[in-house]
């Protein structure tokens, strides 16, 4: 069966993206993001997993034989009620800002937060956050948009009004824009970069353990769209100067705190 996501020829990545590990559509992409995070298991002791944004449904299966005790926090309350009482995943929920809410220092051994940041204004002040949380020798695994992407940049430059449209017209979602439902609105804070996310990492004594990147896809039910659309995109790369791709649309972040790493603040 073909993919409904059925890509055209990608746009040519720049130089900035060729020392990250490509990921195949073909496969789940959140694969080797739960193999990072099952280096930590030690067995006997389940992880303490912070989802940071929980939404409405936990991405990743660790597999059999990792314990772990998950905590969710969103400010969707919507979203914490469905976790709670349908999907019933989550073992703490908690109804709060990620800038703002009151979490006990080195509680986490990793803290997952997938598709959030690029909606947040001040992400600096997030991921300060996390690394508070998180115990020394814990892992923070960040997935976002690549902000630097044809699609980043529409997204950066269009209204919000346009995103409900698109994802309720074009890729048929009928509860798009309603409370708890996305879109949600986007800022794009340029830490949310290679570059940016490198720097933070450096600033704040962080490793990178590793850095992933996934092709974009047009949907096909587009129809007759898609291959304007294609088109609109690889113009936009061009005038660009190469500044905008098409690949990599999603980046992914492994980002380790030390054990010698003091918790401050």
């Amino acid at each position: 069966m073909k993919d409904d996501n059925q890509q055209l020829p990608q746009i040519q990545s720049s130089n900035t993206y060729q020392q990250l590990q490509l990921l195949d559509n073909s496969i789940d992409r959140f694969i080797p993001l739960a193999g990072q995070i099952r280096t930590l298991a030690v067995r006997g002791k389940p992880l303490e997993i912070l989802e940071a944004g929980c939404g409405r449904r936990w991405q990743i299966d660790l597999g059999e034989g990792v314990a772990y005790r998950l905590t969710g926090v969103d400010t969707n309350e919507a979203a914490l009620r469905a976790r709670t009482q349908e999907v019933g995943d989550i073992d703490v929920a908690v109804l709060g800002d990620l800038c703002t809410v009151a979490l006990q220092p080195e509680c986490y051994d990793v803290i997952w937060c997938s598709y959030v940041l690029e909606h947040i204004n001040d992400v600096e002040c997030v991921l300060h956050n996390f690394i508070r949380w998180l115990r020394p020798g814990g892992v923070m695994v960040l997935t976002v948009p690549n902000r630097d992407s044809v699609y980043g940049f529409v997204t950066r430059k269009t209204p919000f009004w346009f995103h409900v449209l698109y994802k309720k017209h074009m890729k048929r979602h009928p509860n798009a824009g309603k409370p708890g439902f996305d879109p949600f609105p986007t800022y794009y804070d340029k830490v949310l970069s290679r570059k940016g996310m490198r720097a933070f990492c450096k600033n704040n004594g962080l490793i990178m353990k590793a850095e992933y990147g996934w092709a974009g896809a047009l949907p096909r039910r587009l129809g007759a769209f898609r291959i304007p659309v294609y088109l609109a995109c690889r113009t936009l790369s061009i005038l660009s100067l190469g500044r905008l791709t098409n690949s990599p649309a999603g980046l992914a972040y492994v980002i380790q705190k030390p054990v010698s790493t003091q918790v401050t603040g």
